[in-house]
């Protein structure tokens, strides 16, 4: 999969991403029935409240919004506390695009506009580890991740990778673990020589691909 990223400057910090709620598929439906509804004009939160369900004041609204800015769908002015929901130029593209292909490209693009994805990509790729084991790595992070908070985390991870890519590669944990070995070991190695940059960083997760595949032929 081709990340338009930054890769070398993810999870370097001891910051923890904002989290994410909804999964993109989710998010782009509802969005995806307001647009069409409006016919990509702004939607007002009472016709929004009309396709959710939801109360416009509600915790849920509120976070929908919050995902929908995070994933690129929603203007970054919007809030829920103001009288009309935005949408981008790029998400009104995407609802009256007919090409499946450039519908994807889409879908990609928005799967990791968060940083969150963003920031699970450079530990995980797209083979993240079986659930006990991605929660578990999340908690450990120098930040403190609420159990709660690192399920739905990895769910969505999971579900918007499946949903850019059309597939998902889920690991053993003795697998993964050695994919975090190897690359840990050549990325001292990098350091050492002074060598990290954004170059080296892609050579670092072609080694991973092809390790992982050493590994594959293995099993």
């Amino acid at each position: 999969m081709s990340v338009a990223v930054a890769i070398e400057t993810m999870g370097k910090g001891n910051d923890m991403p904002p989290l994410l709620y909804r999964s993109l598929d989710d998010t782009v439906s509802i969005f995806l029935k307001a647009c069409k509804a409006t016919n990509g004009r702004s939607i007002g939160m009472d016709a929004l409240a009309m396709i959710t369900g939801w109360s416009k004041t509600s915790s849920n609204t509120a976070k929908l919004i919050r995902d929908g800015i995070f994933y690129g769908i929603l203007d970054k002015s919007t809030s829920n506390s103001t009288s009309l929901i935005k949408f981008t130029g790029d998400f009104v593209i995407f609802c009256n695009e007919t090409i499946p292909e450039k519908k994807q490209t889409w879908l990609e693009s928005a799967a990791f506009k968060p940083e969150m994805m963003q920031f699970l990509w450079n530990m995980w790729n797209d083979t993240p580890p079986e659930d006990t084991y991605a929660e578990s790595h999340l908690r450990d992070q120098p930040y403190i991740m609420k159990p709660t908070s690192a399920t739905l985390t990895v769910s969505i991870y999971k579900k918007n990778i499946k949903y850019a890519k059309g597939a998902i590669s889920i690991v053993s944990p003795n697998t993964w673990f050695q994919y975090q070995d190897y690359i840990g070991e050549y990325e001292c190695e990098l350091t050492i020589k002074g060598e990290v940059n954004a170059t080296h960083i892609d050579e670092l997760i072609a080694k991973l691909n092809q390790k992982k595949m050493e590994l594959e032929l293995e099993a």
